[in-house]
């Protein structure tokens, strides 16, 4: 399934960040690479522990379209060891923003790595890559952090 998964990213429009990717773009893709297009056609056939950990402020994506389809493309894989969940005021990578908007997740991000005592992102980024330990500063949503042991847990008693 990873592998399936990975195999869709080639054909990704590439040069974008966060602005709106123009339909144009979209285009380029090839249709017939259905799984590129809805990636629950790969998700309904797992058969491995998935976890899914949505955040309601999300900008990025429709969290409660995703949470649906994520719900509904694990309970036709019949995966007991799924579970989904949908954090009240938590954004795409599982903070609690001020705002929920793009300059605000931003400026949060940008708080977060001044607090390490980072000037940049790129510097902040390679240093938690060398010590992960610094990620628990990070204004994750309440309860984010509870969900993963939790699970965790109940896959390895």
């Amino acid at each position: 399934m990873i592998e399936d998964l990975f195999g869709t990213a080639a054909s990704v429009p590439r040069g974008y960040g966060f602005e709106v990717v123009p339909e144009a773009a979209w285009h380029l893709n090839d249709p017939e690479r259905e799984t590129w297009w809805d990636p629950i056609q790969v998700i309904r056939h797992s058969t491995i522990p998935v976890l899914v950990l949505l955040g309601d402020m999300d900008w990025q994506m429709d969290p409660l379209q995703a949470e649906y389809a994520w719900r509904t493309a694990l309970q036709a894989a019949g995966n007991p060891h799924s579970q989904v969940e949908l954090f009240a005021g938590a954004n795409h990578d599982l903070a609690a923003p001020a705002t929920g908007c793009p300059d605000g997740d931003m400026q949060m991000f940008a708080a977060y790595v001044q607090s390490l005592g980072y000037e940049s992102l790129e510097t902040a980024m390679a240093a938690v890559q060398e010590h992960p330990e610094l990620m628990s500063q990070f204004p994750f949503a309440p309860g984010y952090l509870d969900t993963i042991e939790a699970w965790l847990r109940e896959l390895y008693p």
